[in-house]
């Protein structure tokens, strides 16, 4: 064995050990681009592979980094919505039970009796109360999609993306 196949063996070795320098790399890189022997012949493929994907390749800006922080902004205010929202339930539901208390002591005094004042002031709250879970629904909603988009996105998948650019730099 000669000793450029023995340099090439051995720096082959470094560099899958993660040993090399950007120097050895680079002699690497172009032994593979012309004719090589035999024994590295199985190699040849994963440096051209390597080299396609380096002229693709685009470093990263300062506008990565305020993507990353935004998203992550993004996901601890989407947190802070979920805890207010179950507090609009909770909410929601003491309303409800204060306004059914109101209508029956609207409409079934202390004498029992029903009156058509009453009727009136029922059909009216019950009006209000309709409005305002109109409102409260479509509120829900708007949370619900803002649900369904944020988990739709996932940060970490960008970030392993890049990774993998940077790594196969």
């Amino acid at each position: 064995m000669d000793k450029l196949n023995y340099d090439i063996k051995d720096l082959i070795e470094r560099y899958y050990e993660c040993e090399t320098t950007e120097d050895e790399e680079n002699v690497l890189r172009e032994y593979f681009r012309g004719d090589v022997e035999k024994e590295f012949e199985y190699l040849k493929p994963q440096f051209a592979y390597l080299d396609s994907e380096s002229a693709n390749y685009t470093p990263l800006d300062d506008s990565f980094d305020d993507y990353v922080i935004l998203s992550i902004n993004n996901y601890e205010s989407s947190q802070k919505l979920k805890k207010m929202s179950r507090k609009g339930i909770y909410y929601a539901a003491a309303a409800s039970v204060v306004a059914l208390f109101g209508i029956f002591y609207l409409m079934f005094r202390n004498d029992g009796s029903y009156k058509t004042d009453d009727y009136t002031a029922t059909v009216d709250a019950f009006i209000l109360i309709s409005e305002k879970m109109d409102l409260a629904t479509a509120e829900v909603q708007k949370l619900e999609s803002f649900k369904t988009s944020n988990e739709e996105f996932d940060p970490f998948e960008l970030l392993e993306q890049y990774g993998e650019k940077i790594i196969n730099k």
